[in-house]
């Protein structure tokens, strides 16, 4: 009997964290794609140097005249000078005449793969991220950590497949629309 009690408590227990860890993914998705959050992750503080090169390379643009094609060339530009947006970069942006927004608007900034979209984190880094946050403050015994810990894998993984077929959906029904 007390192994049916335990066994309920468990899977009340992953219930509950799931509903917990699916809802802090979404908040943390919808974290990604705020590109405010992202800018002050890389927020940099500007050398004389640097600020030197950021007035050289916007020296070849027209503020006023700006297009998406310059905005894009600009971005690439900072990013081989190594210079990241922060609050400096941005004040030497309008002490030039450029208006931060407007580049960002012209050219926004783009995951890793290219899409646009925030890349969401593997099965590994959501697992991480679950144990360290949710399954360790719990203080299980191994049995029960070595359940909890199985029953997000597979949450996770599923998520994942799911995540995979959408995409191959949306892009089968591109292709037959066009």
């Amino acid at each position: 009997m007390k192994i049916k009690v335990s066994e309920k408590k468990v899977s009340s227990l992953i219930l509950v964290i799931m509903l917990t860890v699916l809802s802090q993914s979404m908040i943390f998705c919808q974290n990604k794609e705020n590109p405010e959050q992202k800018s002050q992750e890389k927020s940099q503080v500007l050398t004389p140097a640097q600020t030197s090169t950021v007035k050289a390379i916007l020296s070849k643009y027209s503020a006023s005249k700006l297009t998406a094609a310059d905005a894009k060339a600009i971005h690439e530009k900072f990013r081989e000078a190594g210079i990241h947006d922060g609050p400096e970069t941005r004040d030497v942006l309008v002490s030039a005449g450029f208006d931060p927004e407007r580049l960002r608007t012209l050219d926004p900034p783009k995951s890793p793969d290219g899409s646009g979209k925030p890349k969401p984190p593997s099965t590994e880094e959501r697992l991480k991220t679950t144990q360290e946050k949710v399954i360790k403050p719990l203080d299980l015994n191994p049995g029960q950590n070595e359940t909890v810990t199985k029953a997000y894998k597979e949450f996770y993984t599923a998520v994942e497949d799911l995540r995979k077929t959408q995409a191959k959906l949306s892009s089968k029904s591109s292709i037959i629309i066009q």
